[in-house]
């Protein structure tokens, strides 16, 4: 049997395993087979991270069916990291087509809309970043080829910009003669009507569809934008198909943009799919650090630490408080008290907490999520697809609105406090276990924090 014949079993097996499991097309989708050497597969993989987190989750089961279906005959498997794309097979097993080089399409002095600010050097990578931060350095690396189209989402002043611009940053700094374009989706539907006015729409296309790395930020705000819906699809498909690296963010994950275009949605989750969530209190001390060195400051550690531990909603919010305290201890000339921090960040007090999490809010929150409605939420049915939503409803009541037992039996219209806590329960052993249950109840974490 051949390699790439064997591998294409492999990931026949390894989908039906995962079902929709995002897993697959993060970790698995994206591996590259190489030769067989006697007894052993060589496997490619695009980042060590990727390669950390196949060994960790994924590495076992993969040998044990790769021994399966090549009969005994294939024993083990040799993970590599190698990206260069000329060391790879030129056509993935589930490529269109084959990508392209970098082609110089238009001037050098294309305007690419990029800030020289935000590069990966000033991007403070946590535990809440790490992913979306391995997959855009592979892009940047090797655009094209890893990852495409490469989605981030996350709430708002997370740091998505932040990322999908060091992308284009980092692919000019290897070679500036690539062209990098960097557009808000608001950006890209007021050229598309300026073009349709001005008859200039020949050149509008040219614009965008003559580019090696195409960066869309904020992506949901085209929804219910028909016509510029239309042409980013037929954009994203001329791009694509000519193997150009395509970046996304929106404020939530693709399978959540509803009224989307599902023939958009389902190119979004064809790429890689990652998150950006809110950063724990050790990495916002590393950001406001990060930030202090940027500015060439010096801030005392139990400052920062006092306004990491009180400000917890987004980095840009917790950057303008920290510009403020910068500018009281210029005024002051000395390091302000804890009491003096207090009084400056007052005003912000409001905006610093977590928004308060209604019952109301998760109910619509998880309904729209699943697709269904609260009634199915709140009924008795058995169904499985109520089920499941329900116990995740009971799970974030007691978790994110911190509401006791009794009290979330109220709000489920009157059920015993005994099946409140099997449904917590429930989720709370299944998350242990349950990737994909993992995912959902971060993105409606997302969602409700928006």
């Amino acid at each position: 049997m051949e390699a790439r014949e064997l591998w294409k079993s492999v990931l026949n097996e390894m989908q039906l395993v995962l079902k929709n499991n995002p897993s697959f097309n993060a970790w698995i989708k994206t591996i590259q087979v190489g030769e067989i050497n006697g007894n052993t597969l060589d496997l490619y993989f695009p980042t060590r991270f990727h390669l950390s987190k196949f060994q960790d989750q994924f590495a076992k089961e993969v040998e044990k069916l790769v021994n399966k279906l090549s009969s005994g005959q294939i024993k083990k498997i040799e993970c590599k990291i190698q990206t260069l794309k000329d060391q790879f097979p030129k056509e993935g097993l589930f490529a269109e087509t084959e990508a392209t080089a970098f082609q110089q399409t238009v001037s050098n002095n294309f305007k690419t809309n990029l800030k020289s600010k935000y590069t990966f050097q000033t991007f403070v990578v946590g535990n809440h970043n790490r992913l979306a931060h391995a997959a855009a350095v592979a892009c940047a690396e090797h655009p094209g080829e890893v990852y495409n189209p490469l989605f981030i989402y996350g709430g708002p002043g997370l740091g998505k910009t932040h990322l999908i611009q060091a992308i284009g940053n980092k692919v000019l700094e290897s070679k500036k003669d690539a062209v990098v374009l960097y557009v808000t989706s608001e950006k890209f539907m007021n050229d598309f009507i300026q073009s349709l006015a001005s008859g200039k729409i020949k050149e509008f296309k040219d614009n965008y569809r003559k580019v090696d790395v195409l960066l869309i930020d904020d992506v949901q705000f085209l929804i219910k934008k028909e016509s510029t819906l239309d042409e980013f699809f037929h954009t994203f498909n001329t791009l694509y198909q000519e193997g150009k690296q395509i970046v996304i963010t929106s404020d939530r994950p693709p399978k959540s943009l509803n009224e989307m275009p599902e023939r958009l949605i389902s190119r979004f989750e064809g790429g890689m799919v990652v998150d950006i969530g809110i950063p724990d209190l050790e990495t916002r001390i590393a950001i406001l650090i990060s930030k202090c060195e940027e500015k060439g400051v010096k801030i005392e550690n139990k400052i920062l630490t006092f306004l990491a531990q009180n400000i917890e909603d987004n980095v840009r919010t917790l950057e303008g408080i920290l510009n403020k305290i910068i500018t009281l201890q210029t005024i002051l000339q000395r390091t302000p008290t804890i009491d003096e921090v207090k009084s400056q960040i007052k005003e912000f007090d409001q905006r610093l907490r977590k928004k308060e999490i209604s019952s109301l809010k998760i109910l619509n929150t998880v309904s729209n999520y699943y697709k269904i409605s609260t009634e199915d939420i709140l009924g008795n049915k058995r169904l499985k697809e109520f089920v499941k939503p329900r116990q995740v409803a009971m799970y974030l009541m007691k978790y994110e609105a911190s509401l006791s037992y009794p009290l979330i039996g109220r709000e489920m219209r009157g059920k015993d406090h005994t099946t409140i806590i099997h449904g917590v329960k429930k989720v709370e052993k299944e998350l242990s276990r349950d990737l994909v249950l993992r995912r959902e109840i971060e993105e409606i974490k997302q969602l409700l924090y928006q």
